[in-house]
């Protein structure tokens, strides 16, 4: 993916965010994005807020991307 690809996906899963805040996984793909294009800060807040919804997520992604 290029640049505008990862900017495009974040400001899908933010939308989809405002629809659904209590679900882990926009969060997760919005932090993935971020740490793409080298925004590694934010991407550790979206991470860190995946995680508060869903403790183990971590687990659940590596089992599901491995």
């Amino acid at each position: 993916m290029n640049h505008a690809d990862y900017e495009g996906a974040i400001l899908l899963f933010q939308q989809v965010v405002k629809s659904y805040p209590d679900r882990a996984t926009p969060y997760f793909f919005i932090a993935n994005s971020l740490a793409e294009l080298n925004r590694h800060e934010e991407a550790i807040e979206y991470y860190n807020k995946a995680i508060n919804i869903i403790p183990n997520i971590d687990f659940i992604f590596n089992k599901w991307l491995y």
